[in-house]
């Protein structure tokens, strides 16, 4: 018990870097996470997000596994454009 209480005492300076470090890299994920889980509708995720505190770690596996690319009719703004019949006969 005494050693834990020295390696507390002489991380103590630099202890508050790392939660302010930790914080930062969790409200990052959590934002990205929550705002394509409501841009997707996905409720559930949603709450699950803005409820669990698990330091990026349910955000990044939603991004990877869970996480719909986007709504069907919507447009992305890095797509490329598709050739159509109009733009074929110009060739």
């Amino acid at each position: 018990m005494n050693e834990l209480n020295q390696l507390l005492v002489s991380l103590g300076g630099h202890l508050r870097y790392v939660i302010l470090a930790l914080l930062v890299w969790s409200l990052i994920w959590k934002g990205v996470g929550m705002w394509f889980s409501a841009r997707n509708y996905q409720k559930v995720w949603f709450v699950a997000i803005l409820i669990l505190n698990t330091a990026g770690i349910l955000e990044i596996i939603y991004l990877l596994f869970f996480r719909r690319d986007k709504q069907p009719g919507t447009k992305s703004l890095f797509e490329k454009p598709v050739a159509g019949p109009e733009t074929e006969s110009l060739v």
